[in-house]
């Protein structure tokens, strides 16, 4: 029998590790080691489950996130694991995004020619629509302009923006498919220079990986996609000169390259009462 080995009887009543804290990454990429297991043995009897967020007894900066199910070793004595889980570092992933790029109105760059009148209106939003101006208005067929339409609703005037590709134009008329002008009044037309409609767009994008030690899901913050509102205080799509925020507010973000949030964050458990907060980001453009 091999000699100079010690034995100790112990009592099992309290909990004891036989194995180290084995630690590993947890990401692909990321070589840091944030997870930990350990083998643990007690008497049954004396088992009570530990808290979630203990803190590991010699690693602090892990903690307890699940105790697995019991391996019975005989005589009342079970054995099983316990994970640990350190708080991660902001992380950053790549990939491609369908996203919508927002509509960038004119901004006042080319003449106003003021709208005198819709000529051929009728019952189908497919009709072509012949839009006279008071003066010529140097327009061509396929230009991309800007539209100020007007309604009057419960007693007050509201204005509206849109930005449309003509079907033709010369002189002071042009043509558009009269589902367009929906139920408001053509006031004035605009050449759109560098415009834009909204177009969905596969863009580069960054995916940010924030981490929270919460008991609550909802004392996390969601971060959220910038919300466009025209002078009338209603949701559009695009910037322009009178919405909120402005046209030159967004083209500034496109200027310095900023990142902008393209989806509301999604939140979830990582593990045990550490949550993860995942937010798409593209650049402004």
């Amino acid at each position: 029998m091999p000699a100079n080995l010690t034995y100790t009887d112990g009592d099992y009543s309290s909990a004891f590790a036989v194995s180290p804290l084995i630690t590993q990454p947890a990401f692909d990429g990321v070589n840091t080691h944030y997870v930990g297991t350990q083998r643990w043995v007690q008497a049954r009897a004396n088992y009570s489950p530990l808290a979630l967020d203990a803190a590991h007894p010699d690693s602090d900066s892990f903690l307890l996130v699940k105790e697995s199910e019991f391996e019975d070793l005989g005589g009342g004595i079970q054995e099983w694991t316990r994970t640990y889980a350190a708080i991660p570092s902001q992380r950053i992933e790549g990939r491609s995004l369908a996203w919508e790029l927002p509509g960038l109105g004119m901004g006042g760059a080319n003449a106003v020619t003021p709208i005198t009148g819709v000529a051929g209106l009728g019952s189908d939003p497919n009709t072509v629509v012949t839009v006279t101006t008071a003066s010529a208005h140097g327009l061509s067929a396929n230009d991309t302009v800007y539209l100020a339409l007007e309604t009057d609703f419960n007693r007050y005037r509201q204005q509206n923006y849109t930005l449309v590709k003509l079907l033709s134009a010369s002189g002071s008329s042009f043509t558009v498919y009269q589902g367009i002008l929906g139920q408001f009044r053509a006031i004035s037309v605009q050449k759109a220079g560098n415009a834009r409609q909204p177009e969905t767009k596969t863009v580069p994008a960054k995916v940010v990986f924030d981490y929270y030690n919460e008991s609550n899901i909802n004392n996390i913050t969601i971060l959220q996609p910038e919300v466009i509102r025209n002078s009338a205080g209603l949701v559009t799509d695009t910037y322009d000169l009178g919405t909120t925020p402005t046209l030159s507010a967004y083209q500034a973000k496109i200027a310095a390259g900023d990142w902008i949030v393209a989806q509301a964050s999604v939140t979830r458990r990582w593990m045990g009462n550490i949550y993860e907060r995942e937010t798409i980001y593209v650049k402004a453009q």
